[in-house]
């Protein structure tokens, strides 16, 4: 069943075209960003795999680590922006990605219903809050990585000022 079909107890569509126009947007955006990730991931491994076949594993991980700290340090912006900045962040978002104020609706529209800011606002912080995760330990596995080919290669001698 599409969206132009569902209705309301009372027979009335649930959705107006607005609503319908907004999903199809959004559908869009997310196939690309959804492409565009797969396609990051692929370069990322083949990167990360070329990077390890040319030059020695630390310099790797190192990068990957330095990658990881930055990715936090970003969503950390991110998220302070949503906490102290909301309706900014949610304004610049939507420009980004959507035409015009296509993304504007009433307060009694199906959408802003189903799914109010305080959804928006936890959705945001718990997507910063998992990749950020994902970012902090791959930057200490890195680094710990990093740390152990260090001493294997020093005699076991402390180089913990090297990393």
């Amino acid at each position: 069943i599409s969206l132009e079909e569902l209705q309301l107890l009372d027979g009335a569509p649930a959705f107006n075209d607005r609503e319908i126009s907004h999903m199809a947007d959004v559908k869009r955006v997310y196939d690309q960003l959804t492409a565009f990730a797969a396609v990051a991931l692929v370069a990322s491994i083949a990167a990360g795999w070329a990077l390890h076949r040319r030059w020695s594993s630390p310099e790797v991980w190192r990068a990957l680590s330095d990658g990881g700290l930055l990715t936090v340090l970003i969503l950390s912006a991110l998220g302070v922006w949503i906490l102290i900045g909301w309706e900014a962040f949610f304004t610049q978002f939507h420009a980004l990605f959507f035409e015009g104020g296509s993304w504007l609706f009433r307060w009694d529209d199906t959408l802003i219903r189903l799914f109010p800011m305080e959804f928006w606002q936890w959705a945001g912080l718990m997507v910063a809050g998992i990749v950020g995760g994902i970012a902090l330990l791959l930057a200490l596995i890195g680094r710990i990585i990093v740390r152990r080919y260090q001493m294997r290669h020093t005699n076991g001698k402390d180089v913990s000022q090297q990393v």
